[in-house]
């Protein structure tokens, strides 16, 4: 399978829910924990990357999601500008996680479980309405 503009506009989404829905399922294994959130993070930032080339390049990649009241469209379209707040963010998550992680584990904190989960949803990316264009 070839990683097409469309895949990874749908990656972006998918990657952070699937994080974020399996840091709990992980429990009380500390280290399990913290490589879904770094594997996740690297991830996302290499799908970004992917996306970033393809907008320099001049694609404009489009994901549509679904119609929502009959006339709202539900799109993902990637412009120069989201892009570049997307590789802006997707870094940042690898930079707060490994601070996050840090400071948890230097301070000896006991409840570290409950924090993990919140990350990567953080950092999907919003999704907007427009009105389909006629």
């Amino acid at each position: 399978m070839t990683l097409t503009p469309q895949l990874a506009l749908a990656l972006i989404l998918i990657i952070p829910l699937v994080a974020a829905a399996l840091i709990p399922l992980a429990g009380k294994y500390q280290n399990i924990r913290e490589g879904i959130t770094l594997v996740a993070g690297a991830l996302l930032l290499a799908t970004v990357g992917y996306l970033c080339v393809q907008v320099a390049d001049g694609v404009r990649p489009e994901l549509h999601l679904g119609t929502f009241a009959g006339s709202f469209d539900v799109r993902l379209k990637l412009e120069p500008l989201g892009a570049t707040f997307a590789a802006i963010a997707s870094s940042l998550w690898i930079v707060n996680s490994l601070f996050t992680l840090g400071y948890m584990r230097g301070n000896k904190e006991k409840i570290r479980h409950d924090f993990l989960p919140s990350s990567p949803s953080q950092f999907s990316p919003l999704w907007v309405l427009r009105p389909p264009q006629t």
